[in-house]
């Protein structure tokens, strides 16, 4: 009876050990993801906010659907595998037809895009939207790209690790006032691209 206390102690351990930094990876992607806006909103006004928020939902559900899709097809095999060549090779494929799906996403904004604008949102806030659709849909192809390289990690039984990173990749949050500064609206979508593809990069490299 005492062994299997002490047995399920230690698995008591290890769970939160695993469990807890993914518990505050939930409030941590919710500051990553919509901080900007704020930002936005107080170096350039409310308006400017609004049409960056609408712009991103626009392109943000379409991707949301996609990842949950992508998750759920390749995350119970990367989770399942012990053989870690075999969980790089999903990774790789999770990854490669991340960016097809992105690549042909954009395309397609680039031909449809004005048409959508111009059904989804009113006139006043159209102008120059269409370059911001554009580069929602780049900064949003490395983000679910991004989300596939977390799984590898978490798989690895890592979770502490990509808590940590995610900390440190708030500060890269710090683009998108200087973006902001230089090129208004534009600059806070090219900022997001930069911030999105410094995350890609810096959590596939681990």
């Amino acid at each position: 009876y005492l062994n299997n206390i002490k047995y399920i102690n230690n698995d008591l351990k290890e769970i939160m050990k695993y469990s807890i930094p993914i518990a505050f990876m939930g409030p941590l992607g919710w500051l990553s993801n919509y901080i900007d806006r704020y930002i936005l909103g107080i170096m350039l006004n409310y308006s400017s906010a609004g049409i960056y928020s609408a712009t991103s939902g626009i392109v943000g559900k379409p991707y949301s659907l996609v990842t949950n899709v992508f998750s759920n097809y390749f995350k119970p095999s990367m989770f399942a595998e012990n053989c870690i060549d075999k969980v790089k090779k999903t990774l790789f494929i999770w990854i490669l037809i991340v960016f097809v799906f992105g690549f042909i996403s954009t395309i397609f904004l680039y031909l449809f895009g004005e048409f959508i604008v111009n059904i989804i949102l009113a006139e006043e806030y159209r102008v120059g939207v269409l370059d911001i659709l554009i580069l929602f849909s780049i900064s949003q192809t490395f983000a679910i790209a991004t989300h596939a390289s977390d799984n590898f990690l978490l798989s690895r039984g890592l979770s502490l690790k990509l808590l940590k990173l995610q900390v440190l990749m708030i500060f890269l949050i710090v683009f998108v006032p200087i973006g902001i500064y230089f090129y208004g609206l534009t600059g806070a979508i090219l900022a997001k691209c930069i911030v999105e593809l410094l995350k890609f990069i810096i959590v596939t490299s681990i």
